[in-house]
């Protein structure tokens, strides 16, 4: 399958109309967040694979042609799945679209270890108005802003930093279009919620917490901090997370998110 350089992104758009809520894709397209695209021919894509240099690969276009399945077989198990091992990156998300995919993925993946797994997509919320009451004595809300991100005696910036440049091509790229924030208690982060993945005026999240400070109700704080922003900028907030991910899902619901639509992909272990 071929490379395409950003430039050629758009190209692959069409193919993915039905994966859209998963804003990674028109990240990625519009050069937001890092990533890597696959066709199986640049004028007229009829096969796409999108990889976010991290754990999420989705699968676009016509699974019919037997040659184009070997080829997708081809890339994965010689260039994206060790590129991912060298990355660290232990489990690997694949959706795809059609559903004719299913089959022939499942054929693909034939010997290593993968299973289907179910995720939730909130967008509509009805974000909680007491969230604020939240804050734990001793804790400081703070926005992820230039200030904060270059402020090097706080102790884990270097994780917040990670995360970042996980997703955005440079600080500098978050800072005028992302967004986030995050709880400071005796000069450590203990948790933040950012945005991952950005089109248009949309956003989705992502939080974490660190090790020490789980377990408090502090990823609530955050990421209803988040969701508040998206409201005061008329910005839409997106939240994925695995069906079996109770804590994610009680975030969601503390925060006010509800009606989640059902989805499904592939984990594959690495």
């Amino acid at each position: 399958m071929q490379h395409l350089s950003p430039s050629q992104y758009p190209t692959v758009r069409s193919l993915y109309a039905r994966l859209q809520y998963n804003l990674a894709i028109d990240s990625i397209i519009a050069g937001n967040t890092r990533g890597e695209i696959y066709v199986d021919q640049s004028a007229q894509p009829q096969l796409a694979v999108i990889w976010n240099t991290q754990g999420t690969l989705l699968v676009a276009g016509s699974a019919s042609s037997q040659s184009g399945r070997n080829e997708l077989g081809d890339l994965l198990r010689t260039r994206i799945f060790p590129a991912a091992r060298r990355r660290t990156i232990v489990e690997l998300t694949l959706l795809y679209t059609p559903m004719d995919w299913e089959t022939h993925i499942a054929e693909i993946l034939a010997g290593m270890n993968f299973k289907k797994a179910y995720r939730r997509f909130y967008t509509s919320h009805n974000l909680k108005p007491n969230w604020r009451t939240r804050i734990l004595p001793g804790y400081t809300l703070a926005i992820l802003d230039q200030k904060l991100l270059e402020n090097d005696e706080l102790n884990g910036i270097d994780s917040v930093h990670g995360w970042i440049l996980s997703f955005w091509e440079t600080r500098h790229s978050f800072n005028s279009t992302g967004f986030g924030y995050c709880l400071i208690n005796e000069g450590q982060i203990a948790s933040w919620c950012l945005s991952v993945y950005a089109s248009g005026r949309q956003f989705e999240l992502g939080v974490a917490t660190a090790a020490e400070y789980r377990h408090q109700g502090l990823g609530t704080v955050v990421a209803a901090a988040c969701v508040a922003h998206c409201d005061t900028n008329d910005f839409t907030p997106h939240w994925h997370c695995w069906e079996s991910n109770r804590a994610a899902i009680a975030v969601a619901q503390k925060i006010g998110f509800d009606r989640p639509m059902g989805y499904s992909g592939f984990k594959i272990l690495l």
